[in-house]
């Protein structure tokens, strides 16, 4: 309505389509025609779909659809008031599936807007370490129960056939929330039963986190369970004289620290390490088949239990031929089966990408400036060190060299972090980051140590394509820089100015960017 492309040039309607797989959205891009008209067909189509709708810079809202939706916006009225989300005037929706999706915005602008929206309460909850698993527990069961109030109100006062949704979606939410602070523990066989008695009714982002939060805590072993596997699995992989002996030390210092007893931390550490990288592929197949066991007891339907197999895919394309084998007797469903399919697919193509970058790395002769060892340079114009540094501030002072005159971004990640990774390959990320080269803002990503080894940070760097200077920490330096600069996690962004100080809360990511915070801390 009211669109003309001179007004609006290079409008992109994104539609983020909710999915059962690792990823639980698949993207897509759709350009209106010259009278502002798109169409879109789902590949995959599920009965009540969640997609996640932007049109440019002036309309976000959830769509849910059960055969066929129309969307109509008025776009100069949208842009006049600077944008809008969800229940807007603006906007409105008809076809089947249109009175459903207009009165799930309406709650979610209904909900977000109460004083009292509990759902603030989530990250501290969650993100406190300190909280035990009965508190969490605690904490979301109250915060679940103040937002089932605030749902009672609106269907009160906006009754509809769609009001089943709402606690459906609730429901998805609690008991996928309430797994997260068990993971790694065991939670009671009753709440557990509760958990798993829950049916989710549509395809969302709360019911497919529902099952991968579920699935995670399946597949998540306490410290005992670890031991035990590894007591079990090492032995049978043809170890040499020096390794049985390593690894009687190693479960024996094991089982010190699962008693919270005094223990060699380092030595803990050092066989930990060796012994994932040596014999990884075997621990995650034994790690597999306990979970397929404690699946497999769960009395789940078959297509709840390819649910919660696709939503736990693991994201590491070399893990992937191992859950492939795995999992596949337990995949009964054929949608599943066919959406599995072009999972392992698109892993098996990656990993050959990946290798085929990996076998044409250039060697060059070491830059002028100590980064560390030159392992050379991928095809994508990344360029791979190891630091060998002394302490951070050595290798701090050669990064500043290498940048002379500029502000620098130290992106600080793990291979096994999902929001790095998220980060890394978000579509806004590489041009974000050309954005900041040309106001001399430098980013160098620095690879810590912890949980990973060089070899799974070069596949990972040569995978995810992002060029520029990357780092891979030392174990001490991996310490250090966490330290150094107060950091509690990862990804963490540090931003250093011109004159090599820090400037605090410039940005916490590569794809969000706001270039007016940055040109203010420049100035």
């Amino acid at each position: 309505m009211g669109y003309h492309p001179d007004s609006f040039p290079d409008l992109m309607v994104k539609l983020a389509v909710v999915n059962p797989g690792p990823e639980l959205q698949t993207d897509y891009e759709v350009w209106p025609d010259a009278q502002g008209n798109f169409s879109f067909e789902l590949e995959n189509g599920f009965i009540y779909q969640q997609i996640w709708m932007t049109v440019g810079d002036y309309y976000f809202a959830e769509l849910m659809i059960d055969e066929f939706i129309r969307v109509a916006i008025d776009l100069p009225a949208l842009a006049a008031k600077d944008g809008d989300s969800f229940d807007a005037e603006e906007v409105s929706f008809s076809g089947k599936s249109g009175e459903m999706t207009a009165y799930l915005n309406k709650y979610v602008d209904y909900r977000n807007s109460h004083p009292d929206n509990p759902r603030r309460q989530l990250g501290p909850i969650l993100m406190d370490r300190k909280m035990s698993a009965a508190k969490k527990v605690e904490g979301l069961r109250k915060m679940n129960a103040q937002t089932a109030q605030i749902e009672a109100a609106f269907i009160a006062e906006n009754p509809s056939p769609y009001a089943w949704i709402l606690e459906n979606e609730r429901l998805s939410d609690h008991y996928g929330f309430l797994c997260t602070p068990h993971y790694g523990k065991k939670m009671s066989d009753d709440l557990l039963q509760e958990i798993k008695n829950h049916r989710s009714k549509v395809i969302s982002n709360g019911s497919m986190s529902y099952y991968r939060y579920l699935g995670i805590y399946l597949r998540s072993n306490t410290q005992a369970e670890k031991k035990a596997i590894l007591a079990d699995v090492l032995p049978n992989q043809g170890l040499v004289a020096e390794e049985k002996e390593d690894l009687v030390v190693f479960l024996d210092e094991y089982e010190k620290r699962i008693k919270e007893e005094t223990y060699d931390e380092e030595a803990f550490k050092k066989y930990s390490t060796y012994f994932q990288e040596q014999y990884g592929d075997a621990i995650f197949a034994a790690v597999l088949d306990q979970y397929k066991q404690e699946l497999s007891a769960l009395s789940l339907s078959a297509e709840e239990k390819a649910m919660v197999l696709l939503c736990t895919t693991p994201e590491d394309i070399w893990q992937m031929p191992i859950y492939q084998k795995t999992v596949r007797p337990l995949i009964k469903a054929k949608w599943a089966i066919g959406m599995a399919e072009v999972e392992w697919d698109k892993a098996r193509k990656a990993r050959e990408a990946t290798q085929a970058k990996l076998s044409k790395i250039k060697i060059e002769e070491q830059p002028a400036f100590d980064l560390g060892q030159s392992l050379g340079n991928l095809s994508d114009g990344a360029m791979l060190f190891q630091a060998d540094q002394d302490s951070l501030e050595v290798l701090l002072s050669a990064i500043r060299a290498a940048h002379p005159g500029k502000a620098i971004v130290l992106d600080v990640w793990a291979t096994w972090c999902g929001p790095c990774i998220l980060d890394m390959r978000h579509e806004r990320t590489i041009p974000n980051r050309d954005k900041l080269k040309e106001m001399d803002v430098e980013v160098v990503y620095l690879c810590s140590a912890s949980s990973s080894d060089q070899d799974t940070w070069k596949k990972k760097v040569a995978e995810l394509g992002v060029g520029g200077q990357h780092i891979f920490l030392t174990d001490q330096l991996s310490k250090e820089i966490m330290n150094y600069f107060d950091l509690r996690g990862f990804p963490s962004h540090v931003f250093l100015n011109k004159e090599g100080r820090v400037v605090p809360d410039v940005l916490h990511s590569i794809r969000d960017v706001d270039f007016y915070k940055v040109k203010k801390s420049l100035d």
